[in-house]
């Protein structure tokens, strides 16, 4: 007979008398660990290797202010099926109030934590609209053009590998035509030590991908060249100059950069995709990244970043700025998604909507979206978890805070 006390996981299974099936003879004590830890193995395996967290089979509750919404339990049910672990929404309306919804989770593990307003959440490519805004500033004050050459602004001399790098003008990396494509060329901003800023030379010796003005391809290269553009007008750092033309004047002081290996102690945990690395996000190069997916805030900061920059009655751009920023200066059919660049953002409208412009941002374990409609809302949505293939989730995010908006 065969009498144990086990003792795994916080269970136990004590002085159990333990037969095999269809025979009178005990099972050994040897035998019967060895099977219970190829039972554990399998459970664990189950439970880690699963593609839905066990958190993301709770209900997702959430907190309104000052209420919520209309089909907000949409929302969630998107979220949900997306796989975010958390979300942060917050909107101006057509009557310029102010609201703002949390749902999930920041924290899972034996006690879960609920996401709040005031966590901080990474804004990845959001940070491009700090870059786009100071640029419209400076063109407004006739400090920058749109038609200078970024070689003479960056005082890179010729020769040039390619000929082409002398007619990159400042409007080709505002809308991203300056001819970089990362489909076709690795983006040299995701790599551990990007060449831009800091070794601003490289750009001579470079092959582009298209001719600048031709061919639009988001390119988080032009948006950094751009930032040093700034710099080299302004004299000083470019997290400087963000803080004294933008988040001072908009309030918004909370809105700052991450820190490379390390999140803030306001920051949640970030759900990674299984195929990506926690490491993927911690050590991406924050320092090399200010003009392009440095800013951390929330939803509401940047919210009210937007306000001041568009709704403003003292708005950080004049009315000519903005529209000028908002404009898209080629021929673009608006109703194909992720197509019509401006100066700063995407415009989209549906055959039976209204125009909307827009931007997302992506990081391991970080989704963002922002965007400002022609009837004076506005939408920003924060979210700590994504999936390895993000851009068709990202799509269909954006296309239902679309419909939700203009119904």
């Amino acid at each position: 007979m065969a009498y144990l006390h086990v003792c795994a996981a916080g269970f136990c299974v004590c002085d159990m008398h333990i037969k095999r099936f269809g025979s009178s003879d005990p099972i050994s004590p040897w035998r019967l660990r060895l099977l219970l830890a190829l039972l554990m193995v399998a459970v664990l395996g189950l439970a880690f290797h699963s593609p839905t967290p066990p958190i993301l089979r709770l209900p997702m509750p959430y907190a309104c202010q000052p209420f919520p919404p209309a089909g907000l339990h949409e929302l969630i049910a998107l979220a949900r099926e997306l796989g975010y672990l958390g979300f942060q929404l917050a909107w101006v309306n057509t009557q310029g109030e102010r609201g703002a919804c949390t749902a999930g989770w920041a924290q899972t593990g034996v006690w879960p934590q609920r996401l709040t307003s005031g966590h901080r959440l990474r804004y990845a490519s959001l940070t491009k609209l700090f870059t786009a805004t100071v640029a419209m500033q400076l063109i407004a004050e006739q400090r920058l053009g749109l038609t200078d050459r970024l070689v003479e602004r960056l005082e890179i001399a010729a020769p040039y590998r390619d000929p082409n790098i002398a007619e990159i003008r400042v409007a080709h990396l505002l809308e991203h035509t300056a001819g970089f494509d990362r489909n076709l060329t690795p983006d040299p901003m995701l790599q551990a030590d990007p060449w831009c800023p800091q070794r601003l030379d490289t750009l001579a010796n470079l092959q582009l991908d298209h001719t600048p003005g031709e061919v639009y391809a988001y390119a988080n290269l032009g948006y950094c060249l751009l930032g040093a553009i700034i710099e080299s007008i302004e004299q000083k750092p470019l997290e400087q100059v963000f803080a004294q033309r933008l988040f001072e004047p908009a309030q918004v002081s909370d809105i700052r950069s991450a820190i490379t290996g390390k999140l803030h102690d306001d920051e949640p945990i970030y759900e990674i995709d299984p195929a990506e690395s926690t490491e993927n996000l911690l050590y991406h190069n924050y320092a090399s990244s200010v003009a392009t997916g440095a800013f951390t805030g929330t939803a509401e900061n940047l919210r009210d970043f937007l306000v001041a920059v568009f709704r403003s009655p003292n708005s950080l751009l004049s009315l000519d700025a903005q529209v000028q920023m908002l404009r898209v200066n080629r021929p673009c059919d608006l109703s194909r998604w992720r197509t019509c660049h401006g100066y700063g953002l995407y415009a989209y409208r549906a055959s039976d909507g209204h125009l909307m412009y827009w931007r997302d941002g992506s990081l391991p374990g970080v989704t963002a979206f922002a965007a400002l409609f022609e009837n004076e809302s506005i939408i920003v949505f924060l979210a700590n978890s994504r999936r390895r293939h993000w851009m068709p989730d990202h799509d269909r995010l954006g296309q239902w805070l679309y419909k939700w908006q203009s119904g």
